[in-house]
């Protein structure tokens, strides 16, 4: 319920790249879904002087929000690289995540050692116990192929399509398919209040979403540039004519270059069969991205209890995997031109970073507050954007934006989760709302930067993206192993044994299918048509649907878990966060 926040960060940082244009109708729908979100999380059910807050589930839907101002910040980020294909940017990023993430593992593991700290065995190794061997199997399929390809370059679609503030928008549907998924796996069900609180983010959501008329506007002299000097050299090989098709193809919706025509013909064919435009087109796809999302984080909580993963070895090869999906899809092996090295790099370590805040934090947390810190990923999306160039600014937006990032705080802090046993404050639940908080930022900042990549294949820039992160996390991994050189009787030797299987041989089914799950769904297919999307729209247009994204966990965490889980006031606070989406979106011209 907290992921409606992902609109208010994708429209500010949209503004501030200058990728979303500013209007009261839509700033007044960003605040409004927001507002709601939080209000949905933080009005939960037994809240009083009687039951104090658990601070470990405020300091997890802290953790959340900061997930959220990542993501927000790589649908911001996308819009940069939109010349390149989805599975190309999505690998890159999520090579670069890897490495990031193993220097992460390597700098704590090192800390830990030097500290004389009991941190446990780093291995390469997931670390599954426990006798099921199901939830592993089915957690990393599910990762590799559905949470990371499938996801990300559907979601790096959609950002070419319409706009960043769009795909965040319908991220704040997500506490309703994850309240369903929760209910069927988990058996909780959302609160009364909570509930209540979903028509105001619905409401936010169209009003920035159903201003999402993407203009036809001049693309950057830059790339304009950069695909005239790629016609002229193929000119000069082929020996043909200068035609200027490279420009013509910055101008359309679907029509990318060569490259990209060959991976992604089935959108054309589904557009011309279903006459449907790119921007309608890339709505469905972020409805898609949102049940994908929400059975992501029901799913990763899940396996996350049930077995014991090491979080850093689960995202380095869920990017890592990720990265090698997209770049084969994309039939492309070319190497990145020098001067798209640094906006992949860029990209890779803000997914990085963001897919390692996002593991934390639900493991802090649970996926309901995950969902309800969404929305502030708008907030990042619409700030980077307005930096970026790629967002305008209007006072309408901006109230949007407000709105629905103080509806999402609100309804997280409302939330039974942030009180222990005790009824005392969990801080746990607040670390870990903080980290996912941290990763919206970076998501949001990777789909801001996506728009400098606009001239390459969406396929190609993530599938680089994808690169750029598993280097970034091996690299944490590596810095964290360091450590382990003044101290080799406290480290166990690195394998690149994923824990999968029992050492009765038997095969941790969960695990391999949250890792197919998250390479497949999320990486390929949601990053990439999140990059298509932005592309269409703008950094905030794309986060104003990352607001709906409570509504589809707290919908398939119900259907999971057969439990409520939200609360009366969480439901009214979340319909602000509603309302916000829609200031933020209606109206909202195509670029």
């Amino acid at each position: 319920m907290l992921q409606p926040t992902v609109l208010v960060f994708a429209y500010i940082l949209g503004i501030l790249r200058g990728t979303e244009h500013r209007s009261r109708r839509r700033v007044l729908g960003v605040v409004t879904c927001v507002a709601a979100a939080i209000s949905a999380v933080i009005s939960g059910e037994h809240i009083d002087d009687a039951h104090p807050v658990d601070w470990s589930v405020l300091l997890g839907g802290l953790l959340i929000l900061l997930q959220c101002i990542l993501t927000s910040s790589i649908i911001v980020l996308q819009r940069g690289l939109r010349h390149l294909s989805p599975p190309y940017l999505t690998g890159c990023s999520y090579l670069i995540g890897s490495i990031t993430t193993l220097l992460l593992l390597l700098s704590w593991r090192g800390t830990c050692v030097a500290l004389e700290l009991d941190c446990g065995v780093l291995t390469f190794a997931l670390g599954y116990s426990g006798s099921s061997s199901t939830e592993g199997l089915v957690l990393l399929l599910y990762a590799v192929l559905l949470a990371t390809c499938f996801v990300y370059c559907a979601m790096n679609w959609c950002n070419r399509q319409t706009s960043p503030s769009v795909v965040a928008s319908f991220m704040t549907l997500q506490p309703v398919t994850t309240a369903i998924v929760q209910y069927w796996l988990l058996q909780e069900t959302p609160a009364v209040m909570q509930v209540l609180f979903f028509p105001f983010i619905v409401a936010g959501v169209t009003l920035v979403s159903a201003t999402a008329n993407r203009i036809q506007e001049r693309p950057p002299e830059d790339v304009v540039d950069k695909a005239r000097e790629m016609q002229q050299l193929e000119d000069v090989e082929t020996g043909r004519p200068a035609t200027g098709k490279k420009q013509q193809h910055l101008t359309s919706g679907l029509e990318e270059p060569s490259q990209l025509s060959q991976t992604m013909a089935w959108l054309r064919v589904l557009q011309e069969r279903c006459s449907i435009s790119p921007v309608a087109l890339a709505y469905i796809l972020l409805f898609a991205n949102l049940v994908i999302g929400s059975g992501w984080e029901v799913g990763t909580k899940l396996a996350l209890s049930k077995l014991d993963i090491n979080l850093l070895t689960l995202a380095f090869y869920r990017q890592f995997l990720g990265c090698i999906v997209l770049l084969v899809v994309d039939r492309s092996f070319k190497l990145p031109k020098k001067e798209d090295v640094m906006p992949l790099a860029v990209l890779g370590v803000c997914t990085s970073l963001a897919i390692l805040c996002f593991f934390k934090g639900v493991q802090l947390t649970t996926p309901l507050i995950c969902a309800l810190l969404h929305p502030t990923l708008l907030v990042f999306c619409y700030a980077l954007g307005i930096i970026q160039g790629c967002e305008t600014y209007s006072r309408r937006r901006v109230l949007g934006v407000v709105l629905s990032v103080g509806a999402a705080m609100a309804s997280s802090l409302l939330g039974e989760e942030f009180r222990d046993g005790t009824r005392s404050v969990n801080w746990s639940i607040l670390l870990g709302s903080l980290i996912i908080l941290a990763g919206v930022f970076f998501a949001a900042a990777a789909v801001v930067y996506q728009r400098e990549s606009i001239h390459l294949p969406f396929i190609y820039v993530e599938g680089y993206a994808y690169v750029f992160a598993s280097l970034t996390t091996l690299t944490f991994i590596i810095i964290s192993r360091l450590g382990c050189i003044f101290s080799p009787d406290t480290c166990s030797d690195m394998t690149l044994d994923l824990g999968l299987i029992g050492d009765d041989g038997a095969l941790h089914f969960e695990g391999w299918l949250l890792l197919l799950y998250g390479v497949l769904l999320i990486s390929c297919f949601l990053y990439c048509s999140i990059n298509w999307a932005n592309r269409q729209t703008s950094p905030s247009v794309v986060a104003s649907f990352a607001t709906l994204q409570p509504v589809g966990t707290g919908t398939f965490q119900y259907l999971v878990t057969g439990k409520q889980v939200v609360s009366l006031p969480q439901v009214g606070m979340y319909l602000f966060v509603v309302v916000g989406v829609v200031l933020v979106s209606v109206g909202h011209p195509r670029e």
